[in-house]
């Protein structure tokens, strides 16, 4: 490896290791406030705040956009890129989606037993049997757009138009 790219490499690898230290203590620090319940009168207002806005429309819209971060969308929509980076002969790219899509469940699990956190009382219809923290459309979702972009900004020459895609 030629001197520019171990510069390169170097200083992904530390500016990876440090956002990943940064979010780690930011989710630790936030699982702390869950935990000791410092969090309920701001989950109560802002739920409230929303539930003034509510209307049929905007609903349909919010049930929309919770449906692409939900389990059976995302599990679907998993497959299909795996299924053409394995087409197009690119079996590391979609065995790195599927080892971050299994691991994002199984961190999802994992967590949402460990924390017990339940979901407050719906406003209307019926609330998913499974705990409420952490949020596995927002864990799933950021895994699975996260690393495909991932997958996908390598293939990319520019650096505006990896911005672009992030």
């Amino acid at each position: 490896m030629d001197e520019p790219k171990k510069i390169k490499f170097g200083f992904y690898l530390i500016a990876g290791i440090l956002a990943a230290s940064t979010f780690l203590i930011f989710f630790g620090w936030l699982a702390e406030e869950v935990l000791e319940a410092h969090t309920v009168q701001f989950d109560e207002y802002v739920r409230a705040a929303i539930h003034r806005l509510a209307s049929p429309s905007l609903t349909v819209a919010m049930e929309v956009f919770s449906f692409l971060g939900s389990v059976a969308f995302l599990l679907g929509l998993t497959m299909f890129p795996m299924g053409l980076f394995f087409y197009f002969h690119h079996p590391r790219a979609a065995m790195m989606l599927g080892v971050t899509m299994a691991g994002d469940l199984a961190l999802d699990i994992t967590l949402k037993y460990s924390f017990h956190r339940p979901r407050p009382v719906a406003f209307f219809g019926t609330s998913p049997g499974s705990y409420s923290f952490p949020s596995g459309h927002a864990m799933g979702s950021m895994c699975f757009y996260g690393a495909l972009a991932l997958i996908l900004s390598a293939r990319i020459s520019t650096w505006a138009g990896r911005a672009f895609l992030y």
